[in-house]
């Protein structure tokens, strides 16, 4: 419970919470990340998120004072909302609360934009300095001193009190050489933020994070030989994406990016829903034949669930976690026996009702298969790598060489230089088209924002560069 007072600040803010106000002003006004104690709020992590260095601290003090504020008013109003949202100002802590859609907002994770904006201030406060840096000395020497006052109030650390001397030292040196002022404050920035962002990465034996197990070992082994399978943990043997550390493919995401049409066709066949309340669902019915289409040869086994029948268990038995080998698991690349048309909405059901992994289904309307596929087509690995696939394919009518592999609209399928045309498979997957004959299929994976990003960024950079010219030229 919470009684505000207008004459004490601390009561505005949730108590919990307040000490965010304080992330900007010191590296280790909560301790030293991960070597002490959580001083702060939270954790680690959320806690030091709100810290963009001493020298944006004070470049952010400068600007407050000595830049026109139309220029600076919009990074510093930002970076202050962030702060306030973090800290859980009781006003907007209580409109946060009201509305339903705003309570999932994890609102501790935007201060790292916060920092980026008070990064700008600061950049916008120490130009003015550096351009003109015998003017307005004593307001500037002012500001510098608060900030350094309140930074060492917060924890007079011995190399804190040394970066603010180093600091200190920028404003002679700038007043005689400019140019060696803005030396003295980037190695005071790079003194500072190197060791402490080094600082928040884990030191000690990776095994203690993830230590190897014997059943890993064997899933590993199973996995690899005639492969590339992947495995999955039924129920909840084995938390989503945790198979990655050990070097196996699992087939559950733990992504809040991950493409909703796959989350549909998971939810479909297993039941598998990660919610806000369910943070890590389970894995069921893995006896579905969507898994076989998956890939999945190995499945890791704790709960009391059955298996299905003529999976053989691989393991020696030496632990409580068994692990069992579905017989009926398909190649990432495939001839499929059935191509299906459905609606879009329909696929749900589609897949919940699916008999056979060699199954397809494609949306009516959206794309164009075959009418059916000829049984003597037959596909064979050349080489497979992240990103590259070379097939060899013989097929005397034509076929569709269904795959398992995500994002079809990232991958190229080409053969003797000639684009083939691509299928939306089970409403998330590759599929690829193949006239008659027998070809070499290379199938190429670019991230689909890729391109549009290097261009985006690479005319920012043109912009940015012929402003600078101009600049000078004037």
């Amino acid at each position: 419970e919470v009684h505000p007072s207008p004459w004490h600040p601390y009561t505005w803010f949730i108590p919990e919470y307040r000490a965010f106000l304080l992330g900007p002003v010191n590296p280790r006004i909560y301790g030293r990340p991960y070597r002490d104690e959580v001083g702060g709020p939270l954790n680690w992590a959320e806690a030091v998120s709100g810290y963009a260095g001493l020298v944006a601290f004070a470049g952010a003090c400068l600007a407050l004072v000595c830049v026109r504020r139309r220029r600076v008013r919009p990074f510093l109003g930002f970076a202050s909302v962030g702060l306030l949202l973090a800290a859980k100002f009781l006003p907007f802590a209580l409109l946060i609360h009201q509305v339903d859609v705003l309570r999932t907002l994890a609102v501790a994770r935007f201060l790292g934009v916060c920092t980026l904006a008070l990064a700008v201030a600061a950049g916008l406060g120490l130009d003015r300095w550096l351009r003109r840096p015998r003017r307005e000395i004593g307001l500037r020497l002012l500001a510098l001193g608060g900030a350094a006052g309140l930074s060492l109030h917060g924890a007079a650390d011995a190399w804190v009190v040394f970066l603010w001397v180093l600091i200190a030292a920028a404003v002679p040196v700038a007043a005689w050489r400019p140019r060696w002022g803005a030396v003295v404050l980037g190695a005071a920035l790079l003194l500072d933020l190197v060791p402490w962002s080094h600082s928040l990465l884990p030191s000690g034996n990776p095994g203690y994070f993830f230590p190897p197990l014997p059943a890993f070992d064997r899933l590993r082994q199973e996995v690899e030989a005639d492969g590339p399978w992947r495995a999955v943990g039924e129920d909840y043997a084995v938390y989503p994406s945790l198979l990655a550390v050990y070097g196996v493919a699992d087939i559950r995401p733990h992504n809040p990016l991950a493409p909703m049409t796959y989350l549909r066709d998971l939810r479909a066949a297993f039941g598998f829903h990660p919610t806000m309340l369910r943070y890590f669902a389970p894995l069921n019915g893995v006896g579905h034949p969507f898994l076989d289409f998956l890939n999945v040869r190995a499945v890791l086994w704790e709960s009391y669930n059955p298996v299905p029948a003529g999976w053989p268990r691989i393991d020696d038995g030496s632990t409580r976690m068994r692990l069992y080998r579905n017989p009926d698991a398909l190649p990432r690349w495939f001839i499929p026996t059935r191509i299906d048309t459905v609606e879009p909405a329909d696929l749900d059901r589609w897949v919940a009702a699916l008999d056979d992994g060699r199954r397809i289904a494609v949306f009516r309307g959206i794309e164009n298969p075959p009418p059916s596929v000829p049984a003597a087509a037959a596909v064979r690995t050349l080489r497979a790598e992240a990103g590259r696939v070379d097939l060899q394919v013989e097929a005397p009518g034509g076929t569709v060489v269904a795959t398992s592999l995500l994002q079809p609209r990232g991958w190229t399928a080409r053969s003797a230089g000639r684009v083939l045309p691509k299928l939306v498979v089970n409403g998330a997957f590759l599929g690829v088209q193949v006239p008659p004959g027998s070809h070499r299929i290379e199938l190429r994976f670019r991230p689909p924002g890729l391109a549009p990003g290097v261009a985006l960024g690479g005319v920012a950079m043109l912009v940015c560069g012929g402003l600078l010219l101009r600049r000078k030229a004037g």
